[in-house]
Parts: structure tokens; sequence; C-alpha cells
């Protein structure tokens, strides 16, 4: 039987870019084009007028398709995916495609007329599935690449949250010891080392929270409270903190705030006092003789808030121009562009930067070098009616009261840090009672009641927050289900704090001890009638 078709038809049909038959109502060929031919590698002569099933193996699910296409007068189309290939073309071994036979997309198109002749239309869709065969595989890999990341991440914080606690557990010791033996009767010469001691474990602690903190930034996690606070209070404090430092020196510190400065704005107090600290910190540092100045200043922003602008101005050794292109990147130290002599993390500036950025502002250097240098940087602060506000007296903590008669018990598995704790409540004028573990704990709460419980949070038994939920279920008894427990531990991280109020915690202090802090919370605490 020969091919139905013109010479016209048949030069198109030589030009189509995919394989196309034509079957008759019995499924006899009627047309292989040219494509077919080169694929299939059969001829058209070894194709047209023969049976459909004589020509190549076809499956019977893809006949099924021929008849229903017949039945409805409707087309289908067949994907690679979902149908599979209308006939199995192999493909060259030296492809890269990972396919053995041709990926096909297979269009059935009944003729008009009600004939029962049917077109099939064949195209090369193997590209296509390679593509969406590598979209899958690139998915799977940067599904993979970002566990592995999450995982690291985690890694990291597992390990901060594991260094800070194995830090800060030995640094209590060090700083409440020291704080009680300058409370002694020292000479000049032991005060002297004492002094030098208690600077040195502070000083790693602000190294060990510039660790934390940039951590926190890198995680985003940093957390920005906005309450009513005095800057001009929060100047004078700060400066007031690095007094001595600069009168080692015989550096003499300034402050200059203008009028327009208003008394009381919203912000974040405890962030705007951390970059002034650094940046008259560094100030003092590098300046051997003169002074440094630190000015404040408003500019209106809306009529809801302001930019607060703060200068930092020293007459030190400043530095050269090429020094200050890289300040502000993490782990640069100021002594490695200035001095090379003392120490440091090298995230200070980067803290500071990031911190006015999240409170809505940044900062800047200018210096040159032998004459001094000068950092300015700026926040956004809101206006408020209410100009009520806690004032930082520096002496609220001799006004607080605290009740002689309170019970106190303490759990925690360090004896370092029970005798510390106990000697530290012993001067504020109270008897606790200190337990090794929860399970001593429980025991004991099923017999008397408390007033207040410290709670270490990382025990070798049971854990403080694991404890905390079992007292106030009632499995340590329902004498103190209710007690006030504050968490006393080494833990800092983020959502150290979250964790033990959810645990049901009321408080929440972390080590090394500030005693100032304690004294606070304890003049919250009263006597349960007994």
């Amino acid at each position: 039987m020969s091919s139905p078709c013109q010479p016209e038809s048949e030069a198109i049909l030589s030009t189509l870019p995919y394989g196309y038959l034509l079957l008759d109502s019995e499924n006899s060929i009627l047309v292989w084009n040219p494509w077919l031919e080169k694929h299939t590698g059969i001829a058209k002569e070894n194709a047209v007028g023969k049976a459909l099933t004589e020509v190549i193996q076809i499956q019977p699910s893809k006949l099924n398709f021929l008849k229903l296409a017949r039945e409805q007068n409707r087309p289908y189309i067949l994907s690679a995916k979902l149908h599979g290939a209308f006939l199995q073309i192999p493909l060259k071994e030296t492809n890269i495609s990972g396919f053995s036979f041709m990926q096909q997309e297979t269009h059935i198109l009944p003729l008009q007329g009600g004939s029962g002749s049917i077109g099939i239309c064949i195209r090369d869709v193997t590209a296509t599935s390679v593509g969406e065969k590598r979209v899958k595989s690139l998915k799977k890999a940067l599904d993979q690449a970002i566990e592995a990341a999450e995982s690291a991440n985690r890694a990291k914080s597992d390990f901060l949250a594991m260094i800070s606690h194995d830090i800060r557990t030995p640094m209590n010791g060090v700083l409440g010891f020291t704080e009680l033996m300058l409370a002694s009767s020292l000479d000049n010469e032991q005060e002297e080392y004492l002094l030098s001691i208690k600077s040195s474990a502070k000083m790693l602690i602000t190294l060990l929270n510039d660790i934390l903190d940039f951590s926190k930034m890198e995680a985003g996690k940093m957390q920005i409270l906005v309450r009513p606070f005095k800057p001009a209070d929060i100047i004078r404090e700060s400066i007031q903190l690095l007094r001595l430092d600069a009168q080692d020196k015989a550096v003499e510190l300034l402050t200059r705030i203008e009028p327009d400065v208003p008394e009381i704005v919203l912000g974040d107090p405890v962030r705007f006092q951390q970059v002034v600290i650094n940046l008259v910190s560094n100030s003092v540092k590098f300046t051997e003789r003169g002074s440094v100045t630190v000015s404040m200043s408003c500019k209106p922003v809306d009529a809801s808030g302001c930019s607060i602008h703060v200068s930092v101005k020293d007459t030190g050794i400043g530095m050269r121009s090429d020094a200050i292109q890289s300040l502000f990147n993490p782990y640069v130290r100021l002594d490695d562009v200035v001095t090379r002599r003392k120490a440091g993390t090298g995230l200070g500036l980067v803290i500071s930067r990031r911190l006015c950025q999240a409170m809505g502002g940044d900062i800047s250097v200018s210096s040159e070098y032998g004459k001094g240098s000068e950092f300015n940087f700026n926040i956004l602060a809101h206006y408020t009616e209410d100009q009520r506000v806690v004032e930082p007296a520096a002496d609220q903590d001799l006004a607080l009261h605290i009740a002689p008669d309170l019970r106190i018990a303490l759990v925690d598995d360090s004896p370092t840090n029970r005798k510390l704790s106990r000697l530290l409540l012993r001067k504020l004028g109270l008897e606790i009672t200190a337990l090794e573990s929860a399970s001593a704990l429980f025991e004991l709460l099923r017999k008397e009641t408390f007033d207040l419980v410290f709670m270490d949070v990382q025990m070798p038994d049971i854990d403080g927050l694991e404890a905390t939920q079992k007292i106030r279920s009632g499995e340590a008894g329902a004498l103190n289900a209710n007690v006030r427990i504050c968490a006393l531990t080494a833990l800092a991280m983020t959502d150290d704090r979250d964790h033990c109020m959810e645990a049901g915690m009321n408080d929440y202090l972390a080590k090394p001890l500030n005693i100032g802090e304690l004294r606070k919370l304890l003049a919250t605490v009263s006597p349960s009638g007994r």
C-alpha cells in the first residue's frame, strides 16, 4: 500500500522536527515520516502498509489510547513522565542524559470526518526530562546543603552554649570570691592584686559576651527592646563606669549634651549604653594623654520621633586611612590596625555597628594618624508622653529592703557555687539550705515550706527545667507546688531565659552572679505565712 501523501505533504513531513505517523481505522501505517526513519532505523518502505504492531513493539495500554481516541473522537496527550514512550527508541551509548531510551511526549489526534484515521506526533523531550531530573537533583542537593548548614549552625550554637556555660561556671566562683575578699580587711598590695583579678575576669566575660552577641546577630536572634529611658543619664552613667580607667592614664573624660536632647525617649537603653561604653572604652584605651569628649545632640525626624546623635572624640594615636576601611569587619581588632599590642575579639565595633543599624541608625569614624579619632553614631528614638522612667540611681540598692527571715533553698551540683552562694547570701543577712541534686530538693520540699528556690539548670540527675515542671505538677509534694523559683544558671544564650520561663520558673539570674541583681530580686520576695 502506498502513502496517500502528495509531494507538498511529503516535503512538509520531511522538515518536521518530530515524528509523525498516520494510521487507518485498522491501525495500519499510512505515513512514516523521515524523523521516524532516522531515529528508529526503520525505513518508510518497511513501515507503510503494515500493521503498527508488525513494525514496532507497542504496549497494550498505548493501543487502548488509540481505541479511546476513536471512540470519543478526542485527542490524548501521553507524557513521558506518566505514560512512558510510545516508541522504544534507544539512545546512543555516548549520550550524557542518564536515560537509555528517548523520553517522548505523544499526541494522539483523531482525524475529522469519522474515517477512524489517527495521526500520532512523537516529540523528543529528553532534554526537558534531563532538566527536570537535574532540577530534582539540584533540589535534593540544595535540601541536603541546607540541612548540613542548619546542622552546622546547631552544632555551632550548641558549642557556644557549652563554652559559655563551662566558662561562666568557674568565673562565677572567681568573681564571687574576689568580691568577698575585697570586702574583707586587706592591705594595699592585696587589694591591688584582687582588683587586677577582678578586672581580668570581667574582661574575659566581656569577650564571651561579644562572641555570644555576634552569634545572636548572625542567627538573626538579636532583640531590640523598646522602653522609656533618659539618654543623658545613660551617657553620664557610662562615663562614670569608665572614669577610673581614664584617671589611671590621666585622660580627662568630658561630656557635652545639647539642650535639644529630650529628657525621655523610647528605645533600648541597654543596647544604647553598650554602644556608648564600647566606643568610649576604645577611645580611653588608645589615648595616652589629653581627653575623650562625648557629645550628644538630637535631630527631629517626624512628629513621632528623632535621631539621637552621639560623638566620641579623642586625642589619641589615631589611625591611617587604610586602617579605617577594615575596622567594621568581623575579627579585625583596633589593636591590629593601630598598635598590634593588646588583646580582644575584634567584634566590638562590628556588634556596635549592627546594634546601631538594628536601632535605625549607623556608625562612622574619622581619624588622623597621631592626632586622634572621632566615632559618630546615631539611633532612632520615639517621643513619649509618659515621663515616668525607672531611675538608675546610684544608691538605689541601699534603699532595698530584704526580709531577714526568708526561707531559701538552692540546688547546684557545683560545690564551689554552693559555697559561694551561701556566703553571698550570708552577707545579705540570709541563711540558705544548699543541695547538690534535684532529687534531694524534692525530698526537702515534701517536708518544709520555702519562699524561694534558686535552681541550677544543668544538673546530672534531673535538670532544672524538668525539676521545675515536676515541682509545678506536684510531684515534689503539694506543699511547695507554687513556690517562687529563680534560675541561677551559667546558660546565657538567646533562648535560655525563655526556656526557663516556659518550664514554670518565675525569675532568671545568669552566672557570674551580679550581687546587685541578686539584692534586687531578694527585695521582691515576701515571707510566706508559716
